[in-house]
């Protein structure tokens, strides 16, 4: 009782927009995260890792249900898609009956939507179908996989020094800030980011397993993840695949390419890799011949064209490394003396994958011309690592320091709750959900609750629909409807009625005289301000 009047005061004292559902999730997450640390302490790993799991599903579920309706930009973009996806995964469609002409280079206004890969979108439209139209059902696939991801963070820490770097690294994963807005949809490019990362890290995984035991099953799961990354995002997806092949090099004591069996795990892995992803290209390529040429060239574009404004100079990322791992100037600092840690005391594969993996994502994201502060969370588990190898070792001297091992219990599980709350960072969380909003948002589902509450017929057309910035996507999402953000003209009006369409204006300004006239025309009310 007094711990959670304790909880309860230290919320509302950060902001008081936190509510008492949040409390709850929020406490929970944070007793969750204490029965994990006090099993870990027990050396009971299965439950520490199980009641860590839970901890962060219940941490993402209170950051991700503060926003009661789809974040801009992408989120809202992704549900959409997802939800046509329901009834034809293979067809990801944006305007599922375009009534008007559009530019197929657009991803914003088009029908057949492949700006994206397709894992993500069935998975949400899996979470759709089970879970209902709404945006809980849209970030519980990325909840769950931001929530399984400290488990492999663990595994990996725990194979290439120890268990203590592994679960510090696990703790650190399971309670970051950046990922928790990703996962919420708050971020760029939110879901599709999340999944990505996700399968990357499982490829790594499978690796590092591989090395561990030398049994073939890792062999084709390293193929089958790399390929769901890759159906996830792009070809960076097979960046396991540079560091397995850089290890082959310098492991080997003959003439590295004439020793042609030592190979073989490697072709077959990355032999299935291609079977996971090339038939969605094959299939789009066929099908979709126009829009799979166009988005493969424009995917390209990123590396040497600024693409849609994201521009940054060349220490863009390592700038971002205090967004992504917690907040001051120290961050990029104690990551370098972690890494350096790391790679003092790790085995000589485990150096030549993280050297790799970690120099050649840096290097190459910051050569090209396109930067978003997610493209480096690929490598986001090292980083995890890294700090976690620097915390052990300061956990290590304290322990030194320290004869009596119940007070260094006791000092490790403060010290660990205490990191753990800092790097979910309240007040960002505050700022982002209740201040960096700007209202429209709210009004946005109160329009289309006015629209769905109208019970119009299955054939309508909403115009001038945007309270939100392009909230007529939502509009689609959360209704049966077609919706446009703007005032249509004489021309699309006729073409429109000829199709038997409802036609349907939100008056939110002044509107036209010939809109205003006619009768035919419903117009609802709906208000920015």
């Amino acid at each position: 009782m007094y711990v959670t009047r304790i909880i309860n005061f230290f919320l509302t004292h950060i902001d008081p927009h936190f509510s008492t559902s949040h409390f709850y999730f929020f406490t929970a997450g944070i007793l969750n995260l204490a029965i994990s640390v006090f099993f870990f302490q027990k050396n009971k790993i299965t439950y520490s890792l199980f009641f860590l799991f839970l901890s962060g599903f219940l941490l993402s579920y209170f950051v991700g249900t503060l926003d009661n309706f789809l974040c801009i930009w992408d989120e809202q973009y992704h549900a959409l898609v997802a939800k046509n996806m329901i009834e034809n995964p293979f067809k990801p469609m944006l305007y599922k009956n375009p009534l008007l002409e559009y530019d197929y280079k657009n991803w914003t206004v088009n029908h057949i939507w492949l700006h994206k890969q397709p894992l993500f979108l069935w998975q949400i439209a899996l979470s759709i179908k089970l879970f209902g139209l709404n945006e809980i059902a849209v970030r519980l696939p990325s909840f769950i996989m931001r929530s399984l991801f400290p488990i492999f963070v663990f595994r990996i820490g725990f194979i290439s020094l120890n268990k203590n770097v592994g679960y510090i690294a696990a703790v650190l994963a399971s309670t970051n800030h950046f990922l928790f807005e990703l996962s919420a949809g708050k971020f760029s490019t939110d879901h599709n980011d999340i999944a990505f990362m996700f399968y990357v890290t499982l490829s790594f995984w499978s690796l590092y397993e591989y090395y561990y035991s030398k049994r073939k099953f890792w062999i084709y799961l390293i193929g089958f993840f790399s390929g769901c990354a890759l159906l996830t995002k792009w070809l960076i997806g097979l960046i396991v695949y540079l560091a397995w092949f850089m290890v082959l090099v310098f492991e080997s004591k003959k003439n590295t390419y004439t020793d042609i069996k030592r190979w073989y795990p490697f072709l077959k892995s990355l032999g299935i890799t291609f079977l996971i992803f090339l038939p969605w290209q094959i299939f789009i390529f066929t099908k979709y011949t126009r829009e799979a040429i166009y988005e493969t060239f424009h995917a390209s574009r990123h590396f040497t064209e600024v693409v849609e404004g994201h521009a940054g100079n060349w220490w863009y990322h390592f700038d971002a490394i205090k967004d992504i791992y917690g907040s001051g100037d120290i961050i990029p600092y104690s990551l370098l003396l972690g890494f350096i840690a790391y790679i003092y005391n790790t085995k000589r594969e485990h150096k030549i994958i993280a050297l790799t993996s970690v120099g050649f994502v840096y290097v190459f994201f910051s050569i090209a011309a396109t930067k978003m502060k997610a493209f480096t969370i690929i490598v986001s588990f090292f980083g995890f690592i890294f700090w976690g190898t620097l915390l052990s070792y300061f956990f290590e001297k304290i322990s030194q320091l320290i004869k009596n091992s119940k007070l260094f219990q006791i000092l490790f599980f403060l010290i660990l709750i205490y990191i753990s709350i800092l790097s979910i960072n309240l007040k960002n969380i505050a700022m982002y959900h209740f201040y960096w909003s700007n209202g429209y948002e709210k009004k946005q589902m109160e329009c289309i609750s006015k629209l769905n509450e109208m019970r119009l017929p299955l054939k309508t057309v909403v115009f001038n629909s945007d309270m939100s910035q392009n909230g007529h996507i939502s509009v689609m999402f959360y209704t049966s409807y077609i919706s446009y953000g703007f005032i249509p003209n004489k021309d699309q009006i006729s073409m429109i009625k000829q199709q038997n369409y409802k036609i349907v204006v939100i008056q939110k300004d002044s509107l036209p005289d010939y809109i205003l006239k006619d009768n035919d025309i419903l117009k609802i009310p709906c208000s920015p301000k």
